[in-house]
């Protein structure tokens, strides 16, 4: 752990310093903004709660926030009631299991899209402004729902891959992490349609040369209206697939409510196509389909080493992990991205007129409130007074930006703490201490198995992704499910957080692109254009040659 001196700790609750707090590096690797923190309490947070209710799940957990990280404490239940209560959890998640591809198709899905489009229906520019309170308060409370729903997908899927994964050690005696999840890898998804569907429009450009001029010539943040200015027909049909592809899949972003989705800003898209372009041709078609003759091929020897008496049991349960696989990355689609992106459309339409009123003094100060603060302005913005407190909350998210957060603070356990072997393989703990003299290798979890070469790219933010060049190694703190367009251009992946479980690794093993998660500080000693070699078989990289 980090010295106070490094990362100061002021405790509200002294008696807080005795227990030991953990950072989710994974899904926060930066300090959040007031909106974004108070999202996640008050609309993710009963989700979590509700969910683990229905399943029973041991244990509760508290989270603290400090200098804008959130950090998590888990307090166990006594050891003879937390075995009772796991092994109650276990017995209704290996139900929910069998049962939820009908539940997803049937009714989870289903209701998120009549949700997504009311919202779409709904006319922000032109509502009044109780029309717009009024669906921002009924978009809120559905979206309590929105997330209690992915976590009743989330937690058994992550059961059906935990269960997969111990009867295969058991069963072959093989210890490889990875192996278990190449066996449900390479099924279609809503991430691998949505990246297919963006390579299909980057063949589209290269079939008009003014198209493809445009990319050469401009950057993507200004190419829109250059394109938009072409007038010969297959520029024209370019842009108007280019515009159905962000209508399709625009609902998406970073995973930050204060950053653009690609439906109001095309730069990701259009950086994304523009290094397409300047890469090798490829066939993402039969790439995809490798993936899954090595599942298939990978299936079959593992039955070999498997007693014929226990061939039956064990194909039953991967069975029940590849029906449900796929929905990891599909419930995102819905959920993860495009309620969230609603819910960012509504407060950016709110935070316009604030600023016009005079209440805000430019629109994304919005995002320096906290939910509860916003609805108290949305209701009386006459007498809204929040311009001072939001301008010293920009002043400490810009200091708290400059702190290398370690990755966990208070008291370390004496004595080992149980835990649930599958979050760690999603979480893994991570030391984010920089040890001192030369350093020459890098070591985490192997994340998708593999060797590339290449010079390193260090990206902070989705802001900074102009600056990848085909066959990088992209360095970077973690992934989110919008990144993925960028596997098929990069040549590597190294993350700082994560495990085997993580995004940035189970799509790697998507794609086949060698990746090695949870590092715990590959982009605060990796400089830009360091020559890398990353074995994610090993989960290994070693820094061959800084760059200059």
């Amino acid at each position: 752990m980090s010295s106070d001196s490094e990362f100061p700790v002021h405790w509200e609750n002294p008696d807080d310093a005795n227990l030991y707090w953990t950072r989710d590096a994974v899904h926060e690797p930066r300090p959040s903004l007031p909106l974004r923190r108070s999202f996640s309490r008050q609309i993710i947070g009963p989700g979590v709660e509700r969910t683990m209710q229905v399943y029973q799940m041991p244990g509760q957990s508290r989270s603290i926030l400090v200098n804008g990280y959130m950090f998590e404490t888990k307090i166990a239940d006594a050891p003879d009631v937390t075995k009772q209560k796991q092994q109650r959890a276990h017995a209704i998640l290996d139900e929910h299991i069998a049962d939820l591809p009908r539940r997803w198709y049937d009714e989870f899905e289903p209701e998120l899209r009549r949700d997504l489009a009311a919202w779409r229906a709904f006319d922000l520019p032109d509502a009044t402004w109780d029309g717009l309170a009024q669906h921002f308060a009924q978009m809120t409370e559905r979206m309590v729902r929105h997330w209690e729903i992915h976590f009743f997908t989330v937690f058994p899927v992550l059961h059906s891959t935990r269960v997969l994964s111990q009867l295969y050690e058991k069963l072959t005696g093989d210890h490889d992490e990875q192996a278990p999840y190449i066996l449900v890898a390479g099924f279609p998804n809503k991430t691998t349609e949505r990246d297919m569907a963006l390579w299909q429009l980057t063949e589209l450009a290269r079939q008009s040369p003014a198209v493809t001029n445009a990319f050469t010539a401009h950057a993507p943040n200004v190419l829109m209206p250059v394109l938009r200015a072409l007038s010969d027909p297959a520029s024209q049909n370019f842009v108007a697939v280019l515009d159905d592809y962000r209508s399709q899949y625009g609902e998406r972003g970073e995973g930050s409510l204060h950053l653009p989705t690609w439906h109001e800003d095309p730069t990701f898209v259009l950086m994304v196509i523009k290094a397409y372009l300047a890469g090798a041709r490829r066939e993402p078609a039969t790439e995809l389909q490798a993936v899954a003759n090595e599942r298939e091929q990978m299936i079959a020897e593992t039955l070999t080493k498997i007693p014929v008496s226990e061939r039956d049991a064990f194909m039953q349960t991967l069975q029940r992990a590849q029906a449900i696989a796929p929905l990891r990355e599909t419930h995102a689609f819905y959920i993860d991205q495009a309620s969230v992106a609603h819910f960012r459309y509504a407060v950016v339409e709110m935070a316009k007129r604030l600023a016009q009123m005079g209440v805000l003094k430019k629109p994304d100060d919005v995002f320096y409130l906290e939910l509860n603060e916003l609805r108290e302005v949305i209701h009386y913005p006459e007498s809204a007074n929040v311009k001072a407190l939001i301008a010293q909350r920009r002043t400490d998210h810009a200091r708290w930006s400059q702190l290398a957060a370690p990755s966990a603070i208070g008291t370390p356990p004496t004595e080992p703490q149980s835990s649930d072997p599958e979050q760690a393989k999603f979480f893994r703990p991570i030391n984010t201490d920089v040890p001192a003299g030369h350093i020459s290798e890098l070591k985490g979890a192997a994340g998708s198995r593999g060797l590339a070469r290449g010079r390193a790219v260090v990206v902070l933010s989705e802001r900074e992704f102009a600056r990848v060049q085909p066959g990088d190694i992209l360095v970077c703190a973690t992934t989110f499910p919008p990144w993925t367009p960028l596997f098929r251009v990069i040549s590597g992946l190294v993350t700082d957080a994560g495990g085997v479980l993580s995004h940035g690794a189970i799509v790697a093993r998507e794609y086949k692109l060698p990746a090695v998660v949870g590092t715990g500080i590959a982009t605060r000693v990796i400089g830009d254009g360091t020559l890398l070699e990353v074995d994610g078989t090993k989960g290994v990289v070693k820094i061959i040659e800084t760059g200059d």
